[in-house]
Formats: C-alpha cells, structure tokens, sequence
C-alpha cells in the first residue's frame, strides 16, 4: 500500500495491538497492504505499524493492546 494513502494515521510506537472482529466486517490498511476481515477474524499489527481501520457498514471489534519489550 503506498505510504501517501497512510499519512497521518494511526501507528504506536511501543505497542502491538489485536483487532478481533466481533461482528459485522472491516478492513484495516497498513503500510505492508490492506486486510479484509470479517466476524471472528483476527490481526495483529506490530509496534511502529502505521495503519487505520475502516468500514462501510457497522461493525464491532475488540482492540486488545500489548506492550512491546
């Protein structure tokens, strides 16, 4: 994914973090390509990951958030 479309968005520096699709679908862009889940999919984005999550419909999702040693 080019870097231009995730200017500006999300990336934690010294956390990873789980999203855990509970119901619905979304997709979550990072610098290393898109990803499309749907319900009961999981990702981990790893520490310094730019990346945002969009949908086009409702969806709920579970962010779990793990410090980085």
């Amino acid at each position: 994914m080019a870097q231009s479309l995730l200017k500006g968005k999300l990336a934690r520096p010294d956390t990873d973090e789980m999203f855990v699709v509970l119901s619905g679908s979304v997709a979550i862009d990072t610098e290393n390509g898109s990803f499309n889940l749907v319900q009961n999919d999981c990702l981990v984005v790893k520490s310094g990951t730019q990346h945002r999550a969009r949908t086009e419909s409702t969806a709920t999702l579970m962010t779990l958030i793990r410090p980085t040693p």
